[in-house]
């Protein structure tokens, strides 16, 4: 069987709604992450990203 990379490529409208729901699950992975990053950045007030953190 050949490999057809671009039949996974979004086409027509469930292309559209496809991406959109990629891009929703890529965004809350990215906020997840930051969320962690923020809290361990948030134990080491020594740190600048800690002291910047402190003054919001």
């Amino acid at each position: 069987m050949k490999f057809n990379k671009y039949k996974f490529l979004p086409q027509g409208k469930k292309g559209m709604e496809m991406k959109l729901i990629v891009t929703l699950i890529i965004l809350l992975i990215l906020l997840i992450l930051a969320t962690i990053l923020w809290q361990t950045i948030g134990s080491e007030s020594d740190t600048l990203l800690g002291g910047l953190k402190n003054l919001l």
